[in-house]
This record gives structure tokens, C-alpha cells and sequence, in this order.
């Protein structure tokens, strides 16, 4: 490795990020070795500046930085959600559910990417990054229990804590089952099996009536059982409990380790997200035997994939407060002597366990003991939105072994300040092979398996700038169509061979999918970019039409391959098409374009990345459908309203719209443009209301965009 780098987070006594600190104030060591720190800097999550720090230090190239970073990047957020829905009951399921329901409608940014995956993978084609609310609600919905009760249901029963407690040799438990064995499997008295009784002792008959049997005094022979008959017992009865303890811890290592691998194979797929990613961990908790090779599980795993792709892990516990008297009444049923009551009292502790290392060794907290998983969610996020980023050079000794290397960072001088930073990362790791050169990955590929390789991928693909937007309306001979502007920057991607080399030729390939997958409809096209596109126009725009489409939830994916470099971009996005047919008042899609100057011969441009200049002239349409009204009339009026960062700026008046010279009164056009140069910069909503005065309904759209 030529660069190793690590994020810091750092808060002060009362959790709040300490800013301001410089690299000479932090010691870094590995393996306890003092390092230098070749690179430092102070970053906020989700911003472009984070996303060209991070892409320059990636590419161990010339150092990128924001005006070289697509505006694109600037997108809030990168979480995950990871659902341990083998370790959910229903009840703390739907306390999950709820508390996700509220973050999304109450407490997600709006350029926030967050993804809902679970252990089991039962969301399907909906566990992807999105930050349309309308998806992650349907995939909060679709969340069910898969909680795995591993429990021994033998005479007596075992839970899963007690058949670890029997595994690591837990004397009361043990014990306990043992003499319960003797009684209800073997049918002898538990005294002999403990080697108690030697002179008195009974046996249960198969019809559970009680026979004495008393050691004889005449004669050189005694009837009472000899140690060997004891012993014999015993043994058969220790087999017995230690072969269903087993059983059990078998098959719970078997849910635990399809949690943590899931939970693996999540935080190195998302080593292509270059921005510092976190892990909102949902559970009740679980066992690790951690004194058994065997049975535990090697959390410097995760660890190591946290350090190389820049994910932070915070633990949510999903109970909430509890009494620590798990399983008690089923216990008292067999355990008269109150021996399972002391276990009982630390199976909560075993269980939170876990949590608290994985959140700990990943540079994360543990939120355990509350009923309030809003907080803890809440703490996770703010905790993690500041950070600072250290990197190193590394001997090339200090990486010549494949081992664990553990990280310490410390604030010089300030024992009061509380420093979260991952615990290490091997060195080498054998047990996670190394990705393909891409090169290699796609030779002897057609163009066409190309681009659906990019369309199927997990996490957009960079090569080529690619941004999307879309829009629905019905049309009278296509029904409900689909309107998919995709916009290709100069240049594409970062390439030498790509840049200034005369015209581009791509190849671009749209699919629409339903929200399990199902590709229901897609399209090819060819486009060239002339090599003298000028500065002023450094971008193309080309439109998908995909007509004939039913409503509901639809993802459409596009994928863009220049021929000459070979590069690769991708993006994706999320629309609900509605049923228009049912005679109510609705809306299209609304569509924004940047109106040309004035006397210009030049069309309106269409902006699919919808940002737009203070000196710029937004111009939107929509369309009306199913309005109460005749060609003589004018019953239609218009209302907008501007929200920007969330706050109402503008309230306009309804204003009357005309249908004069309009041929299908089905579908009335409702269009207007207005001047940006007295709006503030930043983030605005666009709401527009039209109200159908004859019926006094109304119906409303919104649409997003930005005044840079």
C-alpha cells in the first residue's frame, strides 16, 4: 500500500465534534509504532469537498478537488440500515419499523442516500441507495421477522445462552440438566448420577413408579450400585446434555455467522462508494463464543472492511430496556433451586456483548439499554457527520506479513477528549480477494453485456458523468409513458485518452424495472458528441421514451459506454406512476427547462441535473388530466409555492389558466417560467396546485432543484 488512511472522530465531554484541531496535536500508532502523518484534514460528510478529498487520496493520483467533482456528488449522507432480522423478534421488529418509519418522514436530508438492507436479504431488489421516501417506506413495510428461536424443546428445554453455558463448562447449569436427564430421560433417581445414594438410592420404572432398593447386610456382596454403575450414568447423562448443547449452539453460530457475513459482504461492496459510509446495526443481540475458535467469529473481519472502505459501525439495540430475567418463568418450571435465575442475569450483558464490540472495533457506539431508538439513530448520525481524515505511508516492512495491525489515535495533552478510530486492519488479507482489474473483468464482453453489467451492478458505475432525471404523462396513442433525459458531461470521466481526441462516440443502453427487479421494458441508442462542443455547452442531453407502461413503482437504470476510452457511467432513479384513469384530477410529471434568452433562436434546454444560474429563466410545464371542463370555459386555476431548504419563501396567488386553442381537452398543458435572479442560492421544492373550480378539487405535483 502506498497510502494508508484512517477517519477520527473526536468529542468532547458532552459528545459534540471538537473542531479545529491541527495534525500536530494527534499521535498516530500502529502496532504501536509512532507514524507520520502525511495527510490531513477536517471533512463534513456528504459534501463535495469530502468527495474530492476522498476520490484524490483513493486514486493516489493528482489530488482532486470541488471543481473537478460533478456536481452530482454533492448529495448529503451515504447510510445503511442493516436489519438483523434473525436476531429481531416481532415485537422489537415493529419498534424498528416504526423508528425508520419517522426518520425517513421526519429526519432524512434531502440529499441524503440511505439504503433499508436486512441480514436475510428479504427486501430484494429494494436493499439500494435511494433517497426517494416513497421506496424506503415500501421496504420498511415489506420488513418481516425471520427471528430464528434455535431453543432445545427436549425434556427439560434448553434455550440457546444455557446450551452455551453448557459449552463452556457454566457448573449450575450444567448440573442442573444432568440431574433432570437422569429423571425424565434415563429414569433413575439424580442422586446417582452425581455419585450421591451409593447405599440408597432408587430407580424409576418404566411406568414411573418408585421402587427401593436397600444395600443387603448379609453376605460378602452389597446390592447397592458400585462406583462403575455410578460413573456409568453419569457419563451417559453428560453425553446427553453436551450432545443436545451442540445441537444448539450449531445451529445459532449458523444464523449469527449469515448475519456477520451478510454484514461483511455489505461493507466491502461499498468500497466503490468513495465518501465515508455508515452502518445504523438494528438487533436484540446474539451470541459469539468467543472461547472457541470454532464457534466464534472473527470480528477483525469486519474490522478490516471498515478500515478499507470507510464505514463506520453504531449498534442500535432493538429490545429496549429489559429486566435481565430472560426466560424466567419457563426456567422456575424445572429449576426449583433458583440456578438458572443466576445465569438468567447475565444472558442480556452475553448478548449486548457483540454490539459493543462491533460499534467499538469499527470506530462506532453501542446503543444499548433505551426504548428510544430515535435517539440512538439520531446520535449516530450527528456523532458521525464531522471527522477528521489522517493518512500515512507505510514501511514496506511494516506490511511484509499478513496480520492484524491495531490503531491508536490520541489527542496530545487532552485525556478528556473522547477519539473514535477504528482498531486496525490486516495487512494483507488472504480471505478477501482482490477485485478484477476492470479491464481484465470485461474482455471479450459485447458492448451490450457491458452496459447491462452496469445497469445490474450494485452501486452506480463513475467512468462517464451520467446524471437522470424523469418525468410520466399519458399520451393519447402511447397510454402512460415514461420520459427519461439523461445528461452526459464533458468530459468523459477523468481519462487523457477521453479528453480533447476528436468526436465521442457513445453507446447507451435504458431499462425499467418494477420495484422486485423484473426489467419490463428497454431501449438502446448511439450517440455522438462533436469534438468542438464548446466550453458553454459542455454537456449533451438525450431522451429515453418508454410509452406503454402500467402504473406503480418503477426504477429506470441507464448505462453510457464510450468507445474510444472503453469507460463506463451509470445512474439510476426511482418514480411512482400513478393510476390516471380514475376519473380524478391529477397531474403529469412536472418538467423543467432553462428558458433561452430573449430573441434567441435556441430551444428551451432541457437540465436534467436541475441546477441552475441566478441569471438563468426556469421554465416548468405539467399537464392536467381528467378536468371538468368544456372548450367555453375557463375553470382552471394555478397556484405555486417555493420552499427552499424546507422553509416557505414564496406564496404565489391562484392565476387562471387558459385552455383556449387547446385541441384534447384531456390532457390541458399548464406551463410558466420566471427569472432566478432574486432567489438566494440553494435548494428549492416547486410546488404546483391546480384547482378545477366547477368540482373544487384540486390536485398538486412538486419537483426539486438548485440555484447555484
Amino acid at each position: 500500500a502506498e497510502l494508508v488512511q484512517t477517519d477520527v472522530t473526536v468529542l468532547d465531554k458532552n459528545g459534540r465534534f471538537v473542531e479545529g484541531l491541527r495534525p500536530e496535536q494527534f499521535e498516530l500508532l500502529v502496532d504501536g509504532k509512532l507514524q507520520t502523518i502525511s495527510f490531513f484534514e477536517q471533512l463534513v460528510a456528504g459534501t463535495r469537498r469530502e468527495a474530492a478529498i476522498i476520490a484524490g487520496r483513493t486514486d493516489h493520483g493528482p489530488e482532486a478537488n470541488e471543481t473537478t467533482v460533478p456536481a452530482r456528488f454533492d448529495r448529503g449522507r451515504t447510510i445503511f440500515f442493516f436489519i438483523d432480522d434473525f436476531h429481531l423478534t416481532p415485537g422489537s421488529l415493529t419498534r424498528t419499523r416504526e423508528a425508520l418509519q419517522r426518520f425517513v418522514t421526519d429526519k432524512m436530508g434531502t440529499a441524503d442516500l440511505i439504503a433499508i438492507t436486512t441480514a436475510s436479504g428479504q427486501l430484494g431488489f429494494l436493499q439500494q441507495l435511494t433517497n426517494d421516501k416513497t421506496v424506503l417506506n415500501l421496504a420498511i413495510e415489506r420488513l418481516k421477522t425471520r427471528y430464528r428461536d434455535v431453543s432445545d424443546m427436549g425434556d427439560p428445554p434448553m434455550t440457546e445462552y444455557q446450551a452455551y453455558a453448557i459449552e463452556q463448562n457454566h457448573t449450575d447449569v450444567k448440573e442442573l440438566f444432568i440431574e433432570k436427564t437422569c429423571a425424565g430421560t434415563l429414569h433413575v433417581k439424580p442422586d446417582l448420577c452425581t455419585g450421591a445414594g451409593m447405599t440408597n438410592y432408587a430407580v424409576l420404572d418404566e411406568d414411573n413408579t418408585r421402587s427401593d432398593r436397600r444395600g443387603s447386610t448379609s453376605g460378602s456382596r452389597s446390592s447397592s450400585p458400585s462406583a462403575t454403575a455410578v460413573n456409568m450414568w453419569r457419563w451417559r447423562a453428560e453425553s446427553i446434555v453436551k450432545s443436545r448443547a451442540q445441537r444448539v449452539t450449531h445451529e445459532a453460530t449458523q444464523v449469527t455467522l449469515v448475519t456477520l457475513s451478510s454484514l461483511e459482504s455489505l461493507i466491502r461492496r461499498a468500497a466503490v462508494l468513495p465518501e465515508r459510509k455508515l452502518i445504523i446495526f438494528v438487533s436484540d443481540g446474539f451470541f459469539i463464543n468467543f472461547v472457541s475458535s470454532t464457534q466464534g467469529y472473527d470480528l477483525r473481519r469486519l474490522t478490516d472492511a471498515a478500515t478499507r472502505t470507510g464505514t463506520v459501525i453504531y449498534t442500535v439495540e432493538a429490545r429496549g430496556l429489559t429486566s435481565g430475567l430472560t426466560d424466567a418463568t419457563r426456567s422456575g418450571m424445572f429449576d426449583q433451586s433458583g440456578r438458572l435465575a443466576r445465569i438468567n442475569l447475565s444472558e442480556i450483558l452475553a448478548a449486548q456483548q457483540p454490539l459493543y464490540n462491533l460499534a467499538a472495533e469499527t470506530g462506532g457506539q453501542a446503543w444499548i439499554n433505551s426504548n428510544n431508538l430515535d435517539a440512538g439513530i439520531t446520535q449516530a448520525i450527528t456523532e458521525t457527520s464531522s471527522y477528521y481524515l489522517l493518512a500515512w505511508r507505510p514501511e514496506t516492512t511494516e506490511i511484509a506479513k499478513d496480520r492484524f495491525r491495531r490503531i491508536q489515535v490520541n489527542v496530545k495533552d487532552r485525556p478528556d477528549l473522547t477519539v473514535r478510530v477504528r482498531s486496525g486492519f490486516f495487512a494483507d488479507d488472504p480471505t478477501a480477494p482482490r477485485p478484477p482489474n476492470a479491464s481484465d473483468a470485461i474482455a471479450g464482453m459485447s458492448v451490450d453485456d457491458q452496459l447491462m453489467r452496469a445497469i445490474r451492478a450494485s452501486y452506480p458505475s463513475r467512468g462517464i458523468p451520467v446524471i437522470l432525471s424523469l418525468g410520466y404523462m399519458d399520451k393519447p396513442e402511447e397510454g402512460l409513458m415514461l420520459a427519461a433525459s439523461v445528461q452526459i458531461e464533458r468530459p468523459l470521466g477523468n481519462s487523457q485518452e477521453a479528453k480533447g481526441t476528436g468526436d465521442a462516440d457513445l453507446d447507451l443502453m435504458g431499462v425499467v424495472s418494477d420495484d422486485s427487479g423484473n426489467i419490463l421494458t428497454s431501449q438502446k441508442q448511439k450517440l455522438t458528441i462533436p469534438a468542438n462542443l464548446t466550453a458553454n455547452a459542455a454537456s449533451v442531453v438525450v431522451t429515453f421514451q418508454f410509452p406503454k407502461l402500467a402504473p406503480g413503482l418503477r426504477q429506470v437504470r441507464i448505462a453510457a459506454r464510450d468507445s474510444k476510452s472503453g469507460r463506463v457511467g451509470s445512474t439510476s432513479q426511482w418514480i411512482e406512476i400513478p393510476k390516471l384513469n380514475q376519473g380524478n384530477l391529477s397531474l403529469s410529471s412536472v418538467f423543467l427547462t432553462e428558458a433561452a434568452p430573449n430573441d434567441s433562436p435556441q430551444k428551451a434546454k432541457i437540465k436534467p441535473d436541475a441546477r441552475f444560474s441566478k441569471t438563468a429563466k426556469l421554465r416548468f410545464r405539467t399537464y392536467v388530466y381528467n378536468a371538468a371542463i368544456s372548450a367555453s370555459s375557463q375553470n382552471i386555476s394555478m397556484q405555486l409555492e417555493f420552499r427552499r431548504e424546507g422553509q416557505m419563501l414564496i406564496q404565489t396567488p391562484p392565476i387562471s389558466v387558459t385552455t383556449q386553442g387547446v385541441k384534447d381537452l384531456a390532457r390541458i398543458p399548464v406551463d410558466g417560467e420566471f427569472p432566478l435572479q432574486d432567489f438566494p442560492t440553494g435548494r428549492y421544492e416547486l410546488t404546483i396546485i391546480v384547482t378545477d373550480l366547477s368540482t373544487k378539487k384540486n390536485a398538486s405535483q412538486r419537483v426539486k432543484f438548485v440555484i447555484e
